[in-house]
């Protein structure tokens, strides 16, 4: 049975959910553009768009990768899949030398925190380094770009660990209402399909696939670079060089398109055996072209409205004496977004739950500003004005600095609680164990 509580999420990861994609991007903004509060120095004299955001007396080094519009959801159909097949192999072994090698190499030279993120619009790679390791570390992952090093063995290995299907056996509800409600809010577009891959794609995937996918996608017109440390122009430049040797200039990867369609279909049922008395439901609805105001004004409404440990939906559910579990996320990607609602609720609550959720976005949809959004605007103005100052969670760090929360106005709050909480607008998916 469930209990009448939510799954906690503080103000600090609901922005890191909404501005994960955001911080790929930035760091490589023109300078008019940029937010004061991010202060960042080009990289002169090399061949790929480069910044530095300085950080005094710090003996270790991070860098951010971004190959834009290289990522699983810009894969063509009929290789749909392959980036993450990429991701998994392209730095498992190096130089020839065997996985348990190639990791002992790693730790050697101090690479730590390493993270290759393929499932979304864009194919990244971070890590932390030693500043003394640096150019010698740059060298030596150079040579999977250069010289990728695998075998038949490893490729079919890696193929076969990918999930491509969403078993309803073994797959959370939370994964198969996801996958559903995607397919509904993006139709004849890669946003609606699994950010695995397709089984039929990754099954035809070939080894000179792999090496032309590295080559064509992963080259020097595609790269943007951020790197944070105590560092000058000249020591950037060198590690370029290092880091960029031979790898070829190559094309621009294409701007994929994104048709405004989505499914005629408003609501979707999964059956999911053995989920006894509980039913999972996601409101989801399709957000696109939101500018950096209205970003953060989401931002600032969902918080107060759906995850601070006071929020006016879990009070109100509280009244209501609905057992019910929630969550929000937000999918923000290159050229459309999407906010979804996620609720897990006792089977004999549900129609209750259906009716609290319809009045609510009835309320909302007013345009009422509540005082509880003022006071979470200025918790996150104060975390966006706290700088950078050390390399620890320098993402996050930078996540909360990105968004104009200073700018946004109770006009704005109120437009996009109409936008948000358009009931023409949001589609439905349900999960449990027999049919609705």
């Amino acid at each position: 049975m469930l209990k009448r509580t939510k799954t906690k999420l503080t103000i600090i990861s609901v922005a890191t959910v909404a501005l994960a994609s955001a911080v790929s991007v930035i760091f490589f903004m023109k300078k008019d553009e940029m937010n004061p509060r991010i202060t960042f120095k080009d990289i002169d004299q090399v061949p790929v768009q480069a910044s530095i955001l300085p950080l005094q007396n710090h003996d270790v080094i991070y860098i951010k990768c971004v190959f834009e519009s290289a990522g699983v959801l810009h894969d063509k159909i009929e290789k749909h899949g392959i980036s993450n097949v990429v991701a998994s192999i392209l730095l498992r072994r190096i130089n020839n030398m065997s996985v348990e090698e190639t990791a002992e190499r790693f730790i050697e030279l101090g690479i730590r925190d390493l993270s290759i993120n393929s499932s979304k619009d864009d194919f990244e790679i971070s890590f932390f380094i030693p500043k003394e390791k640096a150019r010698e570390a740059f060298k030596f992952i150079n040579n999977a770009f250069v010289h990728p090093t695998f075998s038949d063995g490893d490729l079919e290995s890696i193929k076969e660990r990918i999930p491509t299907i969403l078993d309803p056996e073994t797959a959370s509800p939370y994964q198969l209402m996801t996958q559903k409600m995607l397919e509904m809010l993006y139709v004849d577009c890669n946003y609606g399909l699994n950010t695995a891959g397709s089984s039929q794609a990754i099954a035809s995937i070939t080894a000179e696939d792999v090496q032309k996918f590295i080559k064509e996608k992963l080259n020097r017109k595609n790269l943007k670079i951020l790197f944070a440390g105590d560092m000058n122009n000249l020591d950037a430049r060198q590690y370029l060089q290092t880091l960029l040797n031979d790898i070829s200039d190559g094309e621009a990867n294409e701007v994929m398109f994104v048709p405004s369609k989505t499914s005629s279909q408003k609501s979707a049922h999964i059956i999911k055996k053995n989920m006894r008395d509980i039913v999972g439901i996601v409101h989801g609805i399709r957000l696109d072209q939101l500018s950096d105001i209205e970003k953060a004004a989401l931002i600032i409404i969902s918080n107060a409205i759906f995850d601070d440990k006071n929020s006016d939906f879990d009070k109100g559910l509280n009244e209501a004496r609905i057992a019910c579990k929630f969550h929000t996320q937000y999918l923000e990607r290159s050229f459309s977004d999407a906010f979804l609602l996620f609720a897990y609720v006792n089977k004999k609550d549900f129609d209750n739950y259906m009716k609290y959720f319809d009045a609510k976005i009835s309320e909302y949809n007013s345009g009422k500003i509540f005082e509880k959004l003022k006071s979470i605007q200025e918790y996150l103005i104060k975390i966006a004005n706290n700088g950078f100052y050390n390399l620890s969670d320098i993402d996050e760090q930078m996540k909360n600095a990105y968004l104009p929360f200073d700018k946004v106005t109770e006009e704005d709050l109120s437009k996009v609680m109409k936008i948000v909480f358009n009931k023409s607008s949001i589609k439905t998916v349900t999960c449990s164990s027999e049919e609705r």
